[in-house]
């Protein structure tokens, strides 16, 4: 029996009893991402899905994707509030980024791209 013969019913048994994770999958199974996903296509990985009594959503967990409002927390909220407030006496949205790094240490490009990302002259 080959690889595919013996490791694609464990990977399927993973997948549908312990992790959607690709990552974690593969590892179990010592094999690389790439074979795991054509197993997925395979006839094989349906039928062995179906033994494990695998009814929910067959594609793989994806991870989250970064979320810079979540992530940065308070230093998000620190730096829109100080922007916001420069914005507000007069400073243009040129040197408002320059103001609120002096006033929150929070680099004023990084600033910059949350402004312009987050639309926050707009907010305004």
């Amino acid at each position: 029996m080959n690889e595919k013969g013996l490791k694609l019913p464990v990977a399927a048994y993973h997948f549908a009893t312990v992790s959607r994770n690709i990552n974690n999958i593969a590892d179990t199974v010592q094999v690389s991402k790439r074979t795991i996903r054509r197993w997925a296509e395979t006839p094989e990985w349906k039928i062995a899905l179906n033994i494990w009594g695998f009814e929910g959503d067959r594609s793989f967990e994806t991870q989250p994707k970064r979320e810079t409002k979540r992530d940065a927390g308070k230093d998000y909220n620190d730096a829109k509030m100080e922007y916001l407030k420069a914005i507000k006496v007069g400073h243009s949205p040129r040197k408002a980024p320059t103001i609120t790094e002096q006033k929150t240490g929070i680099p004023r490009r990084r600033v910059r791209v949350w402004a312009t990302k987050y639309h926050w002259v707009k907010t305004t």
